[in-house]
């Protein structure tokens, strides 16, 4: 009661996917999908978040790269990745997800993640905890408004805000603007 009333208001942008399905903070495509479905209820019970390691350890053996055609705010891209990862908020965990990413300021993110080997996760895990973003071209980001998603793999897996999601291509992935009101302190 207390936050609803002295509590600051504030607005922020939610992403949109189809025009159908709503996300606050991430959606994904690949890997991260991957291991949300495949990270198993009892391991949650026994390990809490530690259980989700087994899982990204697992995926890195089991995961094949995808072809992506992109067009980021109308301008087109090919990839072979391993995830597309869509994100509103830059922090999880009080660890740095990319570059300027805010929930506020119009613009959804999306990185491309296309590890060639098991030591490109070394090292991108240490470019990220290191806050640089971008890495030869195995790790690249786009702020945008509109990006278009299509991919022919009908076994690539996705998800919206840590939901395991059916994810059909084609994609339209929107930013709303200031489309939901929350209370902080």
């Amino acid at each position: 009661v207390t936050l609803a009333v002295h509590g600051k208001y504030q607005t922020i942008d939610v992403g949109l996917i189809n025009k159908q399905k709503y996300f606050l903070i991430a959606a994904g495509l690949g890997y991260d999908a991957w291991v949300i479905k495949n990270t198993q209820r009892a391991w949650k019970r026994l390990f809490g978040f530690w259980a989700y390691t087994i899982a990204m350890l697992q995926g890195l053996l089991h995961l094949r790269e995808t072809n992506f055609s992109l067009t980021v705010d109308g301008v087109r891209h090919q990839y072979h990745a391993k995830t597309l990862f869509i994100m509103n908020f830059g922090k999880f965990l009080g660890f740095d997800l990319g570059p300027d990413i805010s929930y506020s300021d119009g613009y959804l993110s999306v990185a491309i993640v296309r590890p060639v080997n098991f030591f490109d996760y070394g090292r991108m895990l240490g470019r990220l905890l290191g806050k640089k973003f971008h890495w030869q071209r195995r790790l690249e980001y786009f702020k945008f408004k509109r990006l278009q998603v299509n991919y022919n793999d009908r076994s690539v897996l996705g998800q919206l805000d840590g939901e395991a999601q059916s994810l059909a291509s084609p994609l339209e992935i929107e930013v709303v603007e200031k489309r939901l009101k929350i209370v902080s302190k």
